[in-house]
């Protein structure tokens, strides 16, 4: 993460070795600009263990986002997003499909594991993130 100042200037990102990868960029408003992460957790896997583990915040309101990464190809359908959240990306597109998922906690605890809302054929990443309000 880097919290953004009003003068900064262009940033590179580069992986120390070579690697087949997408990303996004979020711009958050209203989050903390000091020590902005509450609470993270995550995981790489098999198709049969498409999931983010559960976390445990310490603040109230954080925002709580789920990402879920696979190298399904581009060909998978696209994510079921629970009542309880909304899409926040959707890159369905080869070579890597990856979707955001985001939802705001009301008071400080337990966060159970998120279930991946699309079933996967390939390997997965996925990764629950909290983020502290301002």
């Amino acid at each position: 993460m880097h919290v953004a100042d009003a003068d900064d200037q262009p940033t590179e990102w580069k992986f120390n070795q070579p690697a087949i990868a997408q990303g996004g960029l979020l711009i958050l408003n209203n989050a903390a600009t000091f020590d902005p992460v509450d609470t993270t957790a995550g995981m790489t896997g098999p198709k049969d263990a498409t999931y983010a583990p559960g976390i445990t915040t310490a603040d109230d309101g954080d925002l709580i986002l789920v990402f879920f990464a696979t190298d399904f190809g581009g060909i998978a359908p696209g994510p079921y997003v629970p009542e309880t959240m909304i899409a926040i990306a959707n890159q369905d597109a080869d070579p890597d499909t990856y979707w955001i998922l985001g939802s705001y906690q009301s008071q400080r605890g337990d966060i159970p594991q998120a279930d991946c809302p699309t079933p996967q054929l390939y390997n997965v990443a996925a990764a629950q993130v909290a983020i502290r309000r301002q």
